[in-house]
């Protein structure tokens, strides 16, 4: 009985899904492992694949928050002004860090995406931590900027201070992301780098430091984009697959700075053309009424969330029923 991956590796050379071994470097050593021959060469190429195939029709939405609506068109649109910012007023040169700092607002995705599009290594940072954490971090990763929110802001300020880290603040009165956008609003994203290759680093996501301070590992454009890659490459296996009439929801209760927020939910949602809704911090009651309005399939989160959410006293007030499958792992 042949496995999936061999009835992927046996497909025609140019089919989308087809699998083969591929060798890559990690550290100091090379490693050989099955990688997607027709997957995209860059995250880059991904993402401006996954955009360009959501935003039709034009009403589709991609990014809630509360009564904020982004439809996946306006996105890309603040995408490509913020990366023609950092490149043009910041000078984010390929490889260069830029930090990620704030709570689940969509300035959060809008960043994550416009860092890497531009060839900079995007660097999500714990919303939870203070001030000597927050130096830890700018200074470990080796940040160039941080992109912030208003609250965050006032955490870093010393160490911005120390380590001559400039920021882009928003949701506050010292706001300048808003204003960022506004500059540079219908200008396109600069050139991608011709130094980058798919082995190069994408992302440092930190470990959550339990047994000494937070470890930063390092994701390739080739890890990133071959997971986020699978479920598209899958779907090209379905002979009878159909664009869906309605967009699926998917609601984020978890920190986008953790891989489970930003992988498994938002990065999934742009791959798969669904609806991203944010919530900006744990909330039981606050999740049984977003069910019931947004109508999801999926939910994926910890497993105390599923035990909060059936223990709420109005449980049973609320329709549930679009839930299909339930995933997790971990704690909360």
């Amino acid at each position: 009985m042949h496995s999936l991956g061999q009835t992927l590796q046996n497909l025609p050379a140019d089919h989308p899904a087809k699998l083969d071994y591929d060798e890559w470097p990690c550290g100091a050593h090379t490693v050989r492992g099955l990688t997607y021959v027709n997957g995209p060469s860059s995250m880059r190429e991904l993402i401006e694949f996954c955009f360009k195939k959501n935003q039709v029709p034009e009403t589709n939405e991609f990014l809630k928050f509360n009564d904020e609506v982004f439809t996946y068109g306006q996105t890309w649109e603040q995408i490509n002004a913020l990366g023609a910012a950092l490149v043009h007023d910041f000078d984010v040169q390929a490889g260069d860090r830029v930090s990620i700092s704030m709570r689940n607002y969509p300035e959060w995705p809008i960043a994550f995406l416009a860092i890497i599009c531009v060839g900079g290594v995007v660097c999500p940072l714990n919303s939870l931590w203070k001030g000597l954490e927050m130096e830890y971090g700018l200074s470990d990763s080796g940040t160039k900027l941080l992109i912030c929110d208003s609250e965050r802001l006032a955490y870093a300020k010393d160490a911005m201070k120390k380590l001559n880290i400039p920021a882009i603040v928003c949701r506050g009165p010292e706001d300048t992301f808003q204003n960022i956008i506004k500059k540079r609003i219908g200008e396109s994203l600069p050139s991608y780098p011709t130094s980058l290759t798919i082995d190069s680093t994408a992302a440092i996501f930190y470990t959550s430091g339990s047994t000494g301070n937070p470890k930063g590992v390092c994701q390739t454009h080739r890890g990133l984009s071959n997971q986020i890659y699978q479920p598209i490459a899958l779907r090209s296996l379905a002979s009878n697959s159909k664009k869906k009439l309605t967009q699926d929801a998917i609601i984020c209760p978890v920190p986008l700075f953790h891989v489970t927020g930003s992988h498994h939910l938002f990065l999934s949602a742009l791959t798969s053309g669904a609806r991203l809704i944010l919530m900006y911090k744990w909330n039981p009651g606050e999740a049984l009424k977003l069910i019931e309005r947004e109508r999801p399939t999926n939910w994926t989160g910890v497993p105390t969330m599923i035990q909060d959410l059936m223990e709420h006293p109005d449980f049973d007030k609320y329709d549930t029923s679009s839930l299909k499958k339930l995933g997790g792992g971990g704690t909360f």
